[in-house]
């Protein structure tokens, strides 16, 4: 058996560039330009899960019509018998959800929309109404300018072993953060299929396309075409990357702690200080920027590591004389992301966002009745 010409430890980085690009599919082409035989590959690739390691695609929401809306309310006391994971798998059926995190201490609710820019007002309608119902208070939109999802930082992970290996006394931020979401061109055409595929990648980044195929009831020659056509060649997926969430007995011993970092009003100069300093972090891996200047960063932090990447976080803001405005802990029992709402979109009529019917829906499954019936594929955050 031809023997692998690479160190083991150093795996992650080596198929970085591979995945980053192309995710978990072409490893015949990684395999032969890295030297590392088929089986061997395959069998590393596998094992990522079993060390916590995902590979999640990255959409360009815009290139499939949409615009991201981060959403903040609390639920109101006066709420009874609340179904809380009915309620908000009716808003990801009816209403856009794709994201909804508690915060612990402050029980406040912070989510993530899409939707067309012009059905924004749809949502608003929404919020309104069941803050009316009693359903929630203090309902708060921004549309969110860019968001940018950051691939582990693999070189601090050692394979071999399954651990990290941070020494943060060499840690520095980088520069200046670059143009990102905002400035990209918005490519106007697209189709169901292409929005079933990106759910299907979405729901299992391992898929391949003969399985897609099958479960779409399409030919092979067709998911090709739309996968290589429109959803990677025009980049609706315009890349992938690794997250760590931690294996199952980390979850299990909770060693895994969420945390989000908020700034609130960031002008640009503050922005292109303070982004920096958060994402050198090699715990985060998610963070965005609304119009009104609100900056909000994401960390899955390994225990072991909790005290030394908040010291290096602190450390690094003082010195540019900035506090976030809030450190905020997610209830992981009140977390939970969705797949693109494509049970939204048909092939006739596009986009469908409706304030009365999604009201209606939501109510009744706050209540406890599964009114959405709809296919809402969710996965683990």
């Amino acid at each position: 058996m031809r023997i692998p010409r690479d160190n083991v430890r150093e795996f992650l980085s080596r198929i970085s560039p591979y995945v980053l690009s192309e995710g978990a599919r072409n490893f015949h082409r990684i395999s032969k330009e890295l030297s590392i035989p088929y089986g061997t590959l395959r069998f590393r690739m596998l094992r990522l899960k079993d060390q916590g390691i995902s590979i999640v695609p990255v959409i360009d929401m815009k290139k499939i019509g949409l615009e991201r809306f981060d959403v903040s309310f609390e639920i109101s006391p006066e709420t009874k018998s609340f179904n809380h994971k009915s309620f908000f798998l009716a808003l990801h059926n009816s209403a856009g959800l794709i994201h909804y995190s508690r915060y612990l201490f402050s029980q406040s609710v912070n989510c993530e929309f899409v939707l067309p820019e012009e059905k924004k007002g749809e949502l608003r309608k929404i919020l309104r109404s069941l803050e009316r119902s009693k359903l929630i208070t203090r309902p708060v939109t921004r549309k969110i300018s860019w968001k940018e999802i950051i691939s582990m930082k693999t070189e601090f992970f050692d394979y071999k072993r399954g651990e990290w290996n941070i020494d943060y006394s060499k840690l520095s931020p980088g520069g200046a953060p670059r143009p990102r979401e905002s400035a990209q061109e918005r490519f106007e055409y697209y189709d169901h299929t292409d929005l079933m595929i990106i759910k299907s990648i979405q729901s299992e980044p391992w898929i391949k396309s003969i399985e897609m195929a099958k479960s779409m009831g399409l030919s092979d020659s067709d998911i090709a075409y739309h996968l290589n056509n429109h959803v990677l060649g025009k980049g609706q997926i315009p890349g992938f990357r690794f997250k760590w969430v931690g294996t199952k007995d980390e979850i299990s011993k909770h060693l895994i702690v969420p945390l989000r970092f908020l700034f609130k009003g960031l002008d640009e100069r503050s922005q292109r200080r303070i982004i920096p300093i958060v994402t050198a972090s090699p715990f985060t891996w998610n963070h965005w920027l609304c119009e009104d200047g609100t900056y909000v960063a994401e960390l899955l932090v390994h225990a072991p590591q909790m005290s030394e990447t908040m010291r290096f976080l602190s450390s690094h803001l003082e010195s540019s004389n900035f506090k976030p405005d809030a450190i905020l802990f997610p209830d992981l029992s009140w977390t939970q992301d969705f797949v693109i709402p494509h049970s939204l979109h048909t092939k006739e009529e596009g986009w469908r966002f409706d304030a009365e019917t999604a009201v209606k829906e939501i109510t009744q499954a706050a209540a406890g009745h599964h009114a959405a019936k709809k296919d809402a594929t969710h996965f683990n955050s």
